[in-house]
């Protein structure tokens, strides 16, 4: 794949992961009126699966605290609004999967401002399959949490300037628990224009701080779309001009989701 292809096929697929993809801000109550302490930021995918629409996150990022909000809505501008509108009540906590770092909740109140992805879509991803992919070019789309700015106010609100990462590298290992890729960092395709303070961002080589990016998807194109395989989780050792990254297989988030259906 040459630098312009995968220029392309990363703004592509990034255009359609995002529609599937949300921020899960995981908050303590401090016991004071209006006030949550805010534990951990993460990513999540939104599905519709055997137990209906779910959001799929990383168990080690639900448990940080005990209250969920995903789906924050979006402002029109960089600056607090006059009138607040559209609030979002917290997730609903539907099972933790510790073996496997995998976690399901549901949005407040119904909120579902993110399209879902069918998780049949990935009926063929298992492990004989992606065993003969790879050096296949996979893909990641997740919130940037070393760049998650959060500006708690006294009314209660919480806004948040939340970047988006996405990157593209080869599939590396294949297990039947696990499945690693390789997204080390050797040159910025493309970046936001939208966030000035990311204007001076230059490439690390391999590794790259990604914390807040658990719980996205790493995704792989098949016949032109994208298809999900796998629930990130977080780095794997490698060398320095790598950055490996793990993750859970779709199989594995599929067998767990149909075993809470019966």
């Amino acid at each position: 794949m040459t630098r312009d292809e995968a220029a392309q096929a990363l703004i592509e697929v990034s255009d359609e992961c995002m529609r599937h993809t949300d921020v899960v801000l995981v908050a303590a109550d401090e016991g004071v009126q209006n006030k949550l302490i805010v534990r951990c930021i993460g990513s999540s995918v939104y599905l519709n699966t055997a137990v209906g629409l779910v959001l799929v996150t990383c168990e080690h990022v639900a448990t940080k605290g005990t209250i969920h909000y995903s789906g924050p809505g979006r402002l029109p501008a960089p600056r607090a609004p006059d009138r607040v509108s559209g609030t979002v009540a917290p997730c609903c906590l539907l099972a933790m999967n510790k073996t496997n770092d995998l976690a399901l909740l549901r949005y407040g109140e119904g909120h579902s401002p993110k399209v879902a992805y069918d998780l049949s879509r990935s009926d063929v991803i298992t492990e004989e399959f992606l065993a003969a992919e790879i050096g296949t070019a996979s893909f990641i789309l997740g919130v940037w949490g070393e760049e998650t700015r959060a500006f708690p106010y006294p009314d209660g609100l919480l806004y948040l300037e939340d970047p988006l990462y996405s990157c593209v590298g080869p599939l590396v290992e294949v297990g039947p628990r696990a499945i690693v890729a390789d997204m080390a960092e050797k040159e910025i395709l493309l970046r936001t224009q939208k966030l000035p303070r990311l204007a001076n961002v230059v490439a690390t080589g391999g590794r790259r701080d990604l914390s807040g990016i658990s719980g996205s998807g790493l995704w792989m194109l098949r016949q032109a779309r994208p298809v999900l395989v796998g629930i990130v989780l977080g780095p794997n050792e490698g060398e320095p001009d790598q950055h490996l990254i793990r993750a859970t297989p779709a199989w594995v988030l599929r067998e767990w989701i149909n075993e809470l259906s019966k």
